[in-house]
């Protein structure tokens, strides 16, 4: 449609290096629109789903219609609590040859805070200076049609459940404490919506909101781009040191490195398991790898949480491990088969054909996390009442799966 042609020119507008962003609280509904989850108490199905009076409607007409669910206008008059940001550059996304469809990701840097609130602490205060990136939900960069059941969303409603969905993600990661280094995920700086206008003359003069998530800036390199893949699909690390950070020196990609990188990845998963999220696509493109500058050590981070379900938030909670004080250990969560994209960066003579039984990977899990019982991981010593909440629908009997481990044969 006419209107939808002025689309390049606005992305380049808003998010072009240079551009400048004020940010507002946003509190979004619980997560939403996956099967797993309730709908929110006020938005119905047929809310959710296109209207028949939208059908001819452009998509930057539905852009300016729908602002984010639950957005409350009158905080946008409190300079207060707003956050200024200047973008450094496009992370993802943008028109042009890189163009995606979906969120925008933004490398940003902070210009103002807001004022700080003793009484509230549910995200890490921001500092001038700041890098940051700003995961921006806006729906005039989403796909104008769904793939799959999101056939079912209007445009708009599927930026806002992505929004909804890494927010309920990243707020359960920061209330458990594992958000930031040394943690699997990036540290979450609060969400919020920017107000933002069109270079379009027939929207001259008006505002639309767009969601954004905020997290930590972590200078390295998405793990799909430290290797190539073969005619096998087995991932070729690349040869030579590589530049991983800008603020480091090359590091040669070696086993022990390429290791250490999984068991920061596998470990850190099963914390996440342990309080209550489930990253659903653990896969390369969504670690980012980088060197600390100080000890030269790579750390690893997990993005991509609208991938993220929320135990407690479910419409079925499993409270899996409430009973058990530790996390699992990686033996009971990734079977070589979880881990076939990444074979290659690990050995891929750990995988035999389609048996499950691969003593290379096991001797190394118990080499590098200990055994299942130890203090680290999870005890077969059930709580004798759940770590918080109620108690859970069901359990995972790790004791069956210990006792059928065949030890003598990985020695």
């Amino acid at each position: 449609m006419a209107e939808d042609a002025s689309i390049p020119s606005d992305h380049e507008s808003l998010y072009s290096p240079g551009a400048t962003l004020w940010l507002t609280p946003h509190v979004p509904p619980k997560p939403y629109g996956l099967s797993y989850y309730p709908a929110p108490h006020n938005l119905t199905t047929d809310e959710m789903g296109p209207p028949k009076e939208d059908s001819g409607l452009s998509q930057m007409d539905r852009a300016f219609k729908y602002p984010p669910h639950d957005f409350d206008e009158t905080k946008q008059s409190d300079d207060n609590g707003r956050v200024q940001l200047e973008v450094v550059a496009v992370l993802a996304g943008g028109v042009g040859m890189a163009y995606s469809r979906g969120p925008q990701k933004l490398k940003c840097k902070v210009l103002k805070t807001p004022s700080p609130d003793p009484e509230k602490r549910e995200y890490e205060p921001l500092n001038v200076g700041d890098l940051v990136v700003a995961k921006v939900h806006d729906p005039l960069f989403y796909p104008r049609v769904g793939d799959g059941f999101d056939i079912l969303y209007k445009l708009t409603t599927r930026a806002d459940m992505g929004l909804s969905d890494e927010t309920g993600a990243y707020k359960q990661l920061f209330e458990k404490g594992i958000t930031g280094y040394p943690h699997l995920a990036p540290q979450y700086y609060g969400t919020w919506t920017a107000g933002v206008k069109s270079t379009n003359p027939k929207f001259r003069g008006r505002t639309r909101h767009v969601g954004i998530v905020l997290i930590e800036y972590v200078d390295g390199v998405s793990l799909d781009q430290l290797f190539v893949r073969n005619s096998q699909c087995i991932a070729v690390p690349r040869p030579g040191p590589v530049k991983v950070s800008s603020t480091s020196d090359p590091v040669e990609l070696t086993l022990e490195f390429r290791l250490e990188t999984m068991a920061q990845l596998l470990s850190g998963c099963c914390r996440q398991y342990h309080d209550g999220v489930t990253h659903c696509v653990i896969e390369p493109e969504n670690i980012i790898i980088s060197i600390r500058k100080e000890n030269q050590q790579p750390r690893v981070a997990l993005v991509g949480n609208t991938a993220g379900l929320v135990d407690h938030l479910m419409s079925k909670p499993t409270r899996a491990y409430a009973r058990f004080a530790h996390p699992p250990h990686p033996y009971f969560r990734f079977s070589i088969f979880r881990l076939e994209t990444f074979l290659g960066w690990i050995p891929a003579e750990w995988k035999r054909g389609k048996s499950r039984h691969t003593p290379g990977l096991f001797k190394w899990y118990f080499e590098t996390f200990g055994m299942p019982d130890s203090d680290r991981f999870t005890c077969f010593r059930r709580l004798k009442e759940p770590r918080d909440k109620p108690a859970p629908q069901h359990d995972y009997s790790l004791e069956e799966a210990f006792g059928a481990m065949d030890i003598e044969s990985m020695n």
